[in-house]
């Protein structure tokens, strides 16, 4: 992949010139651009627009906008402009995708599997985020508080101590688990 590109393509994510969705609908879904925002692949579109003056139109069928005849994933000139090339997958492509087509093409495809990765990530991220994850920075991990340890009484039968402390005074009479070979006889027949 082209990291001038992927460059130009970040800092636009960030900049804040191509909005994003306010909200994925029926009528956006999939859509590189329909007026209101962009997608990110709507984005990287929108820069080779600028680039090499090319235009959006309007999709007779739908309102998306569609840029080099496609409304809903990169455009060959893109592609080439990004250095993503596509290949049909090898015979070994597929030995080693266990003969999964999916796998085998993302394989041949590194780079176009990838974009697929970042598609699939792109509607629970923000463009900001997105950034991040293109330039292969490690998300922010946020600590959420772990709920309090339980006894193992409190486990199994959901004993609620601060309701009945009596309760969880009791002895635990659970039948413990013999140790040793506990499987069944072998099974014999008499003839």
């Amino acid at each position: 992949m082209n990291q001038e590109v992927v460059k130009l393509w970040t800092e636009a994510l960030r900049g804040g010139k191509h909005p994003a969705y306010s909200e994925i609908t029926v009528e956006n879904a999939g859509a590189l651009h329909c007026g209101e925002g962009f997608c990110i692949l709507g984005v990287i579109c929108d820069l080779h627009r600028e680039k090499f003056s090319g235009e959006w139109k309007t999709n007779p069928f739908n309102k998306h906008l569609e840029y080099l005849k496609e409304t809903a994933f990169l455009p060959a000139a893109v592609l080439t402009w990004m250095e993503i090339v596509t290949r049909k997958p090898t015979m070994a492509h597929y030995i080693a995708a266990r003969n999964d087509e999916n796998e085998a093409y993302a394989l041949a495809n590194p780079d176009l599997a990838l974009l697929v990765e970042w598609m699939s990530l792109a509607s629970r991220k923000t463009f900001a985020e997105m950034a991040d994850i293109i330039e292969g920075k490690p998300e922010e991990k946020k600590c959420e508080s772990l709920p309090e340890p339980q006894s193992i009484s409190t486990q199994k039968h959901g004993i609620d101590s601060s309701v009945n402390p009596d309760l969880s005074a009791k002895e635990d009479t659970t039948p413990a688990v013999p140790s040793g070979d506990i499987s069944p006889p072998a099974a014999t027949m008499d003839v």
